[in-house]
């Protein structure tokens, strides 16, 4: 506010109307100055306001710029930490690589100082391979006239076999023949057939016991049975290309059987009508072909260790031993 207590002091002390006049005028431009200066402030207040609004806008205008690039700084951030995980496996990756292919490179170098050794030793093999194939070549002429003197050999091999199976089958063919011929001399005595086949066998039997002893699983894992009483030390082994085989049990009388033809009555009896050999023997046609052999005796013996296995051409009591229908 103006201060013009000055100038209405010199009115109430002035003499003339010049005077009064003159402080009037002061006060009244006093005032005036003071108004203008007020407008003046009043002015650079306003502007002052305009320019503090327009920053305060201009300052929220920033700091929503500022909240987003805030937001966008944490949406990089969290890109770049997923980025920095994702290198990190990577990086662990790829130093089981690296690591992978270290070994792979050692083991490389390994192998190729290995392939380098089997060389050398290749080399060295040819050479021998070379010297071998010198002994082979000598070896092969060796070998071609000792196949020549082996073929001489089968040949005459191949004779013998052909001796040997000739001679075994007229062994048996002899057997077999001179056992119908002494059929055949009881058959014309007379009596019939199976008369003679009666007196052939009654004439062989002997009365002894052939055993086998067959042990139990609790005392021998074994299958092979031990021979025992009339059947130990007896052998029957087959024949071979080159060599006769041996068959002890060919002439003992229970062991024996023919080929025959036979018929079967009403009560179910077998009856022999011709053996192998005879002229009224058949293998074909509307006939009945069999084995004819002794009539035997059996018998099995239990023991905690082991089971006995008896067979007869007679009865046994001590045995008790039973017939074979």
């Amino acid at each position: 506010m103006a201060n013009v207590k000055k100038y209405t002091d010199q009115i109430a002390k002035a003499q003339k109307g010049r005077d009064v006049r003159g402080a009037i005028v002061n006060a009244i431009n006093e005032v005036s100055d003071e108004n203008n200066e007020y407008n003046q402030v009043k002015t650079d207040i306003l502007k002052a306001q305009t320019d503090i609004t327009e920053k305060v806008a201009k300052n929220e205008h920033t700091e929503q710029t500022f909240a987003a690039d805030v937001k966008k700084a944490e949406a990089l951030k969290q890109g770049l930490d997923s980025n920095i995980e994702q290198g990190t496996a990577l990086k662990g990756q790829l130093d089981t690589a690296v690591s992978t292919a270290n070994t792979a490179k050692k083991n490389l170098d390994d192998s190729n100082t290995a392939a380098g050794k089997t060389k050398t030793a290749l080399d060295s093999s040819n050479a021998t391979a070379t010297q071998t194939k010198s002994g082979l070549d000598s070896s092969n002429k060796t070998a071609s006239n000792l196949n020549t003197s082996l073929g001489e050999k089968i040949t005459e091999g191949t004779k013998l076999q052909t001796d040997l199976q000739t001679t075994g089958e007229t062994v048996v063919s002899n057997l077999q023949t001179e056992a119908n011929k002494q059929i055949q001399n009881i058959t014309a005595a007379g009596g019939g057939i199976e008369n003679a086949l009666s007196n052939f066998f009654a004439l062989r039997r002997t009365g002894k016991v052939y055993t086998t002893r067959i042990y139990k699983y609790d005392t021998s894992t074994s299958p092979t049975g031990v021979k025992m009483n009339d059947n130990e030390g007896l052998v029957r082994k087959p024949s071979t290309n080159t060599v006769i085989g041996q068959d002890d049990y060919r002439e003992i009388g229970v062991f024996m059987h023919f080929p025959c033809n036979f018929t079967v009555d009403d009560k179910g009896f077998n009856h022999v009508t011709a053996l192998q050999g005879q002229p009224d023997f058949k293998k074909t046609g509307k006939v009945d072909v069999g084995e004819v052999t002794m009539s035997a005796w059996v018998g099995i013996t239990d023991n905690p260790e082991y089971v006995d296995y008896h067979y007869s051409d007679s009865p046994n009591e001590a045995l008790g031993l039973r017939r074979v229908n």
